[in-house]
């Protein structure tokens, strides 16, 4: 029944047509679900802004005014036609020890009095290093503020969480957010939440017209605190972590403030007089510190939290008063920072009536602006200034389509034939695709070309890139194959969106993935994959959920990874033979300009590197290279000359693995390379591990030749490949399989003796009845990291982080002193490299001491499972370029107004000069690699939840 299904001839793409036909068919446009409504679009794309973190209306005029972080303040005209900015003033100019600036707002009276209020820091966690001013403003244009004429409001602690957001209100009185002056984590360290003697963790009201006796300024007399004991008067509302953004509605006066959560919640308020939030001993509706005294007042729930699977540091916005989008009116608009959502809410009274995602950007969402007619604007933290606006109309009426068919990238799907305008092209260096073969296509409408400029190619709106993966079929010829995934690439104008289709049984048509992924096993036998498993020629498959597709596609490696110079010239020397497919897509000129030159290190490279830099760049440079994420410093992109590239003779950062003399490349020594080691192993921490279930042996052997090549070091006095296969070869000669049982057996206790032998299981050394022997040997063997590397030839299934089932764990009982020894000691885990528990271990990541007080086994699961899915923005890894050169990876743990201090992954301090950094990025990958409970037994799992806190109730 299985083979009762279309069997596709896939040879090679048609001849170059010099005629080219346009693509007028595409459906592609728009997202799918409630968030395709909505897109951003880039306004004054020639203003460029570094590290913005305000965007203010300037009363009386056509001007906003952008506050740069590091404290450079910039007015430029709201008319789309001009591209200058003008420098108001920087903060530098007031005081040396300036380190960075929050808030500004302007006078209501800015017209008469030309008044503006700055929120800013000096120095690091000084007592008052936290300050609010008022300046003067100049009549002219363009405006400067006058650095001389700063008159000092108040301060308070620097450092931490500094809130920093100022608003008038409807009142006319001055708004201000504080922060609890704490770092992530422990949470609240100055117990300073719920203590209303000092002004931090709080929204402030003051009068900035007058002076009481004692101040720069005038406490309201209907500040609900003015009569109350040992709480400051100038407390509006108390019980926040750290406010970042607040807004008024313009027309109802209500305030709004986005509060950035702990661990597990991110929250929105409605603030009101007197209220208690909660900070710290609740984090919205949940408890963190219950222990602490209480502030005084009921606590205040949010109108909405998000968790961290949604949101990881919220960005309150403003209730929408504008026109350009009528349906939004009255909706509270606000987004994250993490993760790049923007979502509307509407209220009334308390409760929320309607609630949706409006658009998924790629955005840092720093903050939020209004002008002067409500219409809303978008700051990216990266510099840009975008719009929110409704899809088109053929968009916004058009659904996204579900199917492969509705794309219009298919002429007639069932017989593989593309629509006119849709071009087959080929790529140089081909990735692992788990044994299925890979064709792509590419898209532009109409005749519009892509300009090919290195690693970073300039496309056209709504250019769509496709890849199909095809199962080969045995019996049925070389060319005979089944369709099994369809993955898409669609540029919509401002940033690139992933999309997977799943084939079904009968090959005629794909379905859209859900954003999330699906893992598709022998149940799902309307897909051509469950058909796949069922037959027996895959264990599972795995479509890759929309986030991590984007992990592959990052900025770094160029979003669309096949085009560049490198991929698209073509070469008698790569491992298959490619025809340039430059030059057919010339012709047809889908890319324009002149072809790049090529590579010089091409030249002189032998056919083994050749082939083993074309391997790695294909499978592991999308992370592997400066700032995209790889955080060991391993550089695989094809362009790094090999001794440069932190790889021959590098020390590993993630552990030895039972490694004699191991390096990350060992010259002339596979067996004790880590790179070699964990693309030959199944479970925890195999490479490549995004969208790779199954060892590519042929990719495998390049690497191993390669690696035996390179000249031995000439202090090394053993070379582990050498001796390890002298004795496989040696056990395998003896004639009694009990002898050679034995021997095996002692081999296999080290993760080297496993590399020998899964050597020769590949190079077919064994006989069957030696495999057999092999077999029972593997049965006995303790070593997890040997079992690891041989599970691909003796377990029956491995089982896969996915597949994981809460309702068959919560049946095991946890063994506390086995789930330390996993914690501790287990060398593929390596937990206690990274977090302490229970006061043992080291303090690089979170302390998981009271992980079980925070999430739920399924959360944790999540984050174990998926660690970069939702990640505090404390623990994210930063990737700094010094002036010379240096490329440094860790975490910020201290910055000041002249340098920081950053923790790399090896626990080395580094005291880096600000000014000389030339490059900082902070990368979206968590440090802690996914993968990890990969090949664990449900036992495992249990006793590693149980040792951290999760099991203790469950019967």
């Amino acid at each position: 029944i299985f083979f009762l299904v279309l069997v596709y001839v896939v040879g090679n793409p048609p001849a170059a047509d010099s005629v080219r036909a346009p693509w007028i068919t595409s459906k592609v446009k728009g997202r799918p679900g409630p968030e395709g409504a909505y897109q951003i679009e880039r306004v004054h794309p020639k203003l460029k802004f570094e590290n913005p973190v305000e965007l203010v209306a300037m009363p009386g005029s056509d001007l906003m005014w952008m506050v740069e972080l590091r404290g450079a303040i910039y007015a430029f005209s709201q008319r789309k036609s001009v591209a200058e900015k003008h420098e108001v003033i920087h903060l530098k100019s007031i005081t040396s020890k300036f380190s960075s600036v929050y808030g500004l707002a302007f006078h209501p009276n800015f017209a008469t009095n030309r008044q503006v209020f700055l929120c800013y820091v000096v120095g690091g966690a000084e007592p008052d290093g936290t300050r609010v001013s008022s300046f003067e403003v100049t009549d002219t244009y363009p405006p400067r503020i006058v650095a001389e004429s700063e008159k000092r409001l108040m301060t308070w602690k620097g450092g931490g969480h500094n809130g920093g957001c100022l608003k008038f209100g409807h009142d006319g009185y001055l708004y201000i957010s504080t922060g609890d002056a704490s770092g992530p984590s422990p949470p609240d360290i100055l117990k300073t939440g719920q203590d209303n003697s000092d002004l931090l963790a709080s929204i402030l009201r003051i009068d900035v017209d007058r002076k009481d006796e004692g101040l720069s300024y005038g406490i309201p007399d209907d500040n609900p605190f003015v009569k109350t004991k040992n709480t400051r008067p100038e407390i509006w509302a108390f019980g926040f972590r750290n406010p970042f953004k607040m807004s008024f509605d313009a027309e109802l006066g209500q305030l709004w403030v986005g509060d950035v959560g702990w661990e597990l919640w991110e929250l929105i308020f409605r603030v009101e007089k007197g209220g208690n939030y909660g900070w710290s001993i609740m984090e919205g509706n949940h408890a963190v510190q219950p222990g602490l005294k209480k502030g005084g007042q009921d606590f205040k729930p949010p109108i909405i939290d998000h968790p961290h699977s949604e949101a990881a540091s919220i960005t309150g916005g403003y209730v929408y008063r504008g026109k350009r989008i009528p349906e939004l009116r009255g909706a509270y608009v606000y987004g994250d920072w993490e993760t790049g959502k923007i979502w509307g809410l509407k209220t009334e009274g308390d409760r929320v009536t309607w609630q949706q995602e409006l658009v998924d950007t790629s955005l840092k969402i720093i903050t939020f602006g209004e002008d002067h007619e409500g219409e809303l604007y978008i700051v990216d933290y990266a510099g840009g200034l975008f719009e929110l606006l409704p899809c088109a109309e053929d968009e916004a009426h058009l659904p996204f389509p579900t199917k492969l068919s509705h794309t219009g990238l298919f002429e007639n799907i069932a017989k593989q034939q593309m629509a006119a305008g849709v071009h087959s092209y080929e790529i140089e260096m081909q990735g692992w695709e788990n044994g299925a073969i890979a064709r792509r296509w590419i898209a532009l409408p109409n005749f519009s070309g892509i300009e090919v400029k290195g690693r970073h190619s300039v496309f056209p709106a709504n250019a769509v890139i496709l890849k199909t993966l095809f199962w080969p079929v045995d019996g049925a010829g070389e060319k005979s194959v089944l369709p099994i995934e369809t993955q898409m690439l669609h540029y919509d104008g401002q940033s690139w969106n992933a999309y997977a289709y799943a084939w079904d049984a009968e090959g005629k048509d794909g379905h859209l993935i859900q954003k999330e992924g699906q893992i598709v096993t022998g149940a799902e036998k309307e897909m051509m994959a469950g058909s796949l498993v069922n037959s027996g020629d895959i264990d599972y498959w795995k479509f890759s959920s929309r986030s991590d597709c984007l992990r592959f596609h990052n900025s770094w490696s160029g979003f669309a990874l096949g085009w560049n110079s490198l991929q698209l010239q073509g070469t008698p020397r790569a491992p298959v033979a490619v025809k340039s497919s430059w030059k057919a897509l010339n012709q047809r000129e889908l890319v324009v300009g002149r072809k790049p030159g090529a590579f010089k290190q091409r030249k002189a490279m032998t056919e083994l590197e050749y082939k083993a830099k074309s391997y790695l760049h294909a499978n592991c440079a999308h992370c592997h290279r400066e700032n995209a994420g790889g955080m060991v410093n391993a550089l695989m992109y094809f362009e790094k000359h090999t001794q440069d590239a932190s790889l021959i003779e590098a020390a590993p950062l993630r552990g030895n693995f039972d490694l004699r003399d191991a390096k990350v490349i060992a010259p002339g020594d596979p067996f004790s390379s880590v790179l070699y080691y964990r693309m030959a192993k199944s479970g925890s921490g195999q490479m490549p591990h995004l969208g790779r279930t199954r060892v590519d042996i042929d990719g495998l052997n390049h690497i191993f030749d390669w690696i035996s090549s390179m000249p031995v070091n000439k202090g090394k006095t053993t070379n582990s490949k050498d001796w390890v296969l002298r004795q496989i070869k040696t056990i395998l000669a003896q004639e009694a399989l009990s002898e050679m049982e034995r021997d095996l057996e002692k081999l296999l206790e080290n993760s080297q003796g496993a590399l020998g032998l899964a050597y020769a299981l590949d190079h077919d050394w064994l006989s069957t009845a030696q495999k057999n022997s092999a077999r029972d040997v593997y049965n006995d063997i303790e070593s997890s990291l040997s079992r690891e590397i041989l599970s691909r030839y003796f377990e029956k299934k491995i089982i896969y982080p996915e597949q994981i089932k809460i309702e068959d764990i919560l049946k095991l009982r946890p063994r506390f002193a086995l789930g330390e020894q996993l914690f501790f000691e287990d060398p593929s885990l390596q937990c206690a490299t990274c977090h302490q528990l229970n006061g043992k271990g080291r303090a690089f990541g979170p302390d998981l001491t009271h992980l079980a007080r925070k999430y739920s086994i399924e959360q944790a699961l999540e984050h174990i499972l998926y660690p970069s899915r939702t990640m505090d923005p404390a623990f994210e890894m930063v990737a700094i370029e010094t002036e010379l050169g240096a490329v440094l990876s860790g975490l910020i743990i201290e910055e000041g107004e002249e340098q920081l201090q950053m923790m790399d992954i090896e626990g080395n301090e580094h005291r880096i000069v600000k000014s000389a950094i030339v490059d900082r990025q902070a990368s979206k990958l968590s440090v802690m690699p996914e993968g990890l409970l990969q090949g664990r037994s449900d036992q495992e799992i249990v006793d590693l939840l149980g040792v951290l806190g999760f099991m203790k109730n469950i019967q």
